[in-house]
């Protein structure tokens, strides 16, 4: 399957709370070919609950995308949020697993906070909790930011947005 959806739950093929939480979470995927190289990795996006339900998260998502090659034969970029720092569980399980690590991290551990409070000036949550992972088997990471741009005089979202540049490695 080249694209495709699960739910991050004990039964990813229905609509079900993620690991105990009170939300519905999903995580996507698409794999993804440049038109002019040919080149093909998989893109996936998720939300994540926080907590343990994101680390068993972390667990699935390794475990549904090692199914399609991602490791192995693609390599994929992950974002989202993951609604934890980045000591989590979930995070551990990310960067320790060998298949994926965190660009910010890899790149020199930019500090600022990926949430910004929705245009309400006594929120105070000054954490990462927005990653990009990608595959280094398959990838370079050369760039990453995190935006801070407001748009009309506020923000469109709660979290701001992730920028990241990777070089797709040559097959040997």
């Amino acid at each position: 399957m080249k694209e495709g959806h699960f739910w991050l739950s004990d039964m990813p093929e229905m609509s079900t709370k993620s690991f105990g939480s009170y939300h519905h979470r999903i995580c996507n995927f698409v794999l993804l070919r440049l038109k002019e190289t040919g080149e093909t990795f998989y893109y996936v996006n998720t939300h994540m609950s926080g907590g343990e339900a994101s680390a068993r998260s972390a667990e699935l998502i390794l475990k549904r995308m090692e199914e399609r090659e991602a490791f192995s034969k693609y390599g994929l970029l992950l974002n989202g949020d993951f609604n934890v720092t980045p000591e989590s569980r979930c995070g551990k399980i990310f960067n320790e697993s060998g298949k994926v690590r965190d660009l910010n991290l890899d790149l020199g551990n930019n500090e600022s906070s990926t949430v910004n409070g929705y245009n309400d000036p006594d929120y105070a949550y000054d954490r990462i909790i927005d990653y990009i992972y990608y595959t280094p088997a398959f990838m370079k990471p050369l760039t990453y930011q995190i935006l801070n741009e407001e748009i009309m005089g506020g923000y469109i979202s709660d979290h701001r947005g992730l920028y990241a540049e990777v070089e797709l490695k040559e097959e040997e």
